[in-house]
């Protein structure tokens, strides 16, 4: 990531289009119907201080959450910003560069039960930690900052810059970091093509396991393993700084933004399938140009991007996600991403005929530092300077479509629960005086049941059919007395 004033030159022409998939390597098809002019957005979570990252627990609980630079990370719950922060280790985040501070979060595919979460930040000797932590007993809204284990320290002594900072578990199960080529301009020590060295990489490492000697576990299915000339923590090379990457939830191909250098910015594509060892070309190339030498570099070997820009539209990719949401069908396939420096949002999918395609999306005042999921896949971005989150939408009124509608009233008990199913089984709970509140997608069909032991509730659900607008006075009435079965909740 980096920061500075760029023309906002919106000339299409300046992207590179490549076909480098062979056709067993071709993505989901993405929608046909989609229209650039129907992508919109609304500011959602204002109050922040540089966000960087925002992601989802995948715990049911419909909650959001957004990391600060400095060391915070803030959930929000029930459309609000909850103000004591899920985790604030300030105190042993070093963030005195730009690029450096806290910088990812990556919750447990267990989550829900064993409470683990994992965080890289940089420390005050510039290092990049990897750490895991858990879940407060005290509250599902608080981590425990005295549970932090390092798991993986990786000396960064030289310079501020490219320290990566994506984490993200893939389908697999296996915890994905990536990590920067050390910094300073053109990786002076070739860390990037360098497989004794973890700068400048994709690693991957078994979090539930221990190997002899260190915190985790190396995959023995990772493409370096038994190479006596190559750490067996990395999964992929020659990246110069990897500030965002995902995986499509879908099909688990991998999409990386790798910040340029000073003519190109890219996105690298990893199919589901490769059994990783890819080699996408830094410092040898920048993109498809050749960097070090500047020509006659050589080629083999190395994976192009699917898509490139030049410096005449931004300066430092953000890497983003590729859709996967159900309430907006005509964005289904289109991976959006975006440009710190100009604000641009773009979008690109495979088209089956002519390959990678990509198109300007939106042309936007905001420093756009990351995009997230929510646990239903959908998108938001973040303004880094204004301390504001933007979720996505479509369609001729996109704005309103991107209001989720609340459905509130009395449950008939203090401290009841409602059950109900949005994209998954999900639970609110009524407060002492039985008071309660649901956010559910816009246009939400479904069914909320409450349930409390030794309670029946008249009725016992409400039902709802494309609710689009708030729904208020949704009351219940409790008697004590009586033990009923919690029927199956469908959508």
């Amino acid at each position: 990531m980096k920061l500075k004033n760029v023309s906002r030159s919106l000339i299409i022409f300046g992207f590179l289009i490549l076909v480098i998939l062979g056709t067993d390597q071709i993505p989901t098809k993405a929608a046909a119907n989609f229209n650039p002019a129907q992508v919109g957005y609304r500011e959602m979570i204002t109050g922040l201080t540089e966000p960087i990252f925002i992601t989802n627990a995948g715990d049911s609980s419909g909650r959001l959450f957004i990391v600060e630079r400095a060391g915070r990370i803030l959930p929000y719950k029930n459309r609000v910003l909850v103000p004591t922060p899920f985790l604030d280790i300030r105190s042993i985040v070093n963030s005195a560069g730009g690029e450096q501070g806290l910088l990812a979060l990556a919750f447990h595919p267990n989550y829900q039960t064993n409470g683990q979460f994992y965080t890289t930040f940089t420390d005050q000797s510039g290092s990049l930690v990897l750490s895991r932590f858990t879940r407060s007993s005290s509250s599902p809204d608080l981590a425990d900052p005295n549970s932090r284990n390092p798991l993986l320290v990786i000396p960064h002594p030289v310079n501020q810059n490219h320290n990566g900072g994506t984490l993200a578990f893939g389908p697999d199960g296996f915890l994905y970091w990536s990590t920067g080529d050390g910094g300073s301009a053109g990786d002076p020590p070739n860390n990037a093509q360098n497989l004794n060295v973890l700068l400048g990489k994709i690693l991957r490492i078994d979090v539930d396991h221990v190997d002899p000697g260190i915190n985790y576990a190396v995959p023995t299915s990772n493409p370096f393993v038994g190479n006596p000339g190559a750490r067996p923590e990395i999964w992929a090379y020659g990246l110069r700084n990897p500030w965002r990457f995902s995986f499509d939830r879908l099909t688990g191909d991998i999409f990386i933004g790798d910040v340029g250098q000073a003519s190109r910015e890219e996105i690298d594509f990893q199919p589901a399938a490769s059994p990783g060892g890819e080699n996408y070309g830094w410092r040898v190339m920048e993109g498809t140009l050749c960097y070090n030498p500047a020509t006659g570099c050589d080629q083999s070997g190395k994976v192009l991007p699917i898509i490139e820009y030049a410096h005449s539209l931004g300066c430092a990719v953000t890497g983003g996600y590729i859709y996967r949401g159900s309430l907006f069908p005509d964005m289904q396939g289109q991976y959006f991403y975006s440009d710190i420096c100009s604000g641009i949002i773009f979008s690109l999918y495979h088209d089956p005929i002519t390959g990678w395609t990509g198109t300007q999306v939106a042309d936007t005042p905001y420093a756009v530092s990351t995009f997230g999921e929510d646990e239903q896949g959908g998108l938001y971005f973040t303004d880094y300077y204004a301390g504001k989150v933007y979720q996505m939408c479509y369609g001729p009124t996109a704005a309103p479509t991107c209001i989720p509608p609340t459905i509130s009233g009395n449950a008939g008990a203090a401290e009841a629960t409602l059950h109900y199913t949005d994209g998954n089984p999900m639970t609110a709970q009524a407060d002492g005086s039985g008071n309660y509140s649901i956010v559910v997608s816009y246009n939400w069909s479904g069914t909320v049941i409450p349930s409390k032991g030794g309670y029946s509730f008249t009725p016992a659900s409400r039902t709802y059919i494309g609710l689009v607008t708030d729904t208020n006075g949704q009351d219940f009435t409790a008697v004590a007395g009586h033990q009923i079965a919690l029927p199956l909740v469908t959508r």
